[in-house]
């Protein structure tokens, strides 16, 4: 979200930017959450962060989790019950903590795939495998 607010100012120093699970359009799980304010006010739906507009300059990318609980997929963190639970009361689907829609929610996005990861093992090999052409710019 940070980079996003950072580019809304039309800086020309940033070609691309891979999102990961990011909660662009915010996460109804931070709309009652009052753990991390008041940062975590930028994570809610219609916070100024979600709404920043486009920099011409760059191009946005998008990896979003479609995970389920009972696949696994999931590494044994203090974050588990809490994505468990927000895999229930999310709209479908969801990493646990930000539903593919909200990852997915600006149509200048490019989808570079889904993992089915849980939100906070997002950042697995296969996540890199995802972005790695792009990262190394053969994309």
């Amino acid at each position: 979200m940070d980079a996003r607010v950072y580019l809304a100012n039309n800086t020309k120093d940033v070609a691309n930017l891979v999102m990961i699970g990011t909660p662009n359009a915010g996460s109804p799980l931070a709309e009652s959450c009052e753990v991390g304010t008041p940062a975590v006010y930028d994570l809610r739906p219609g916070a100024a962060a979600t709404e920043v507009k486009m920099n011409p300059n760059t191009k946005y990318y998008t990896i979003a989790g479609d995970w389920n609980p009972e696949s696994g997929n999931c590494q044994l963190t203090p974050f588990l019950p809490f994505e468990q639970s927000g895999f229930s009361k999310l709209p479908k689907p969801n990493d646990g903590m930000v539903p593919l829609s909200s990852v997915e929610s600006q149509d200048y996005f490019i989808n570079l795939g889904h993992s089915t990861n849980c939100h906070s093992n997002l950042l697995s090999d296969y996540e890199y495998e995802l972005a790695k052409d792009l990262i190394l710019g053969k994309k």
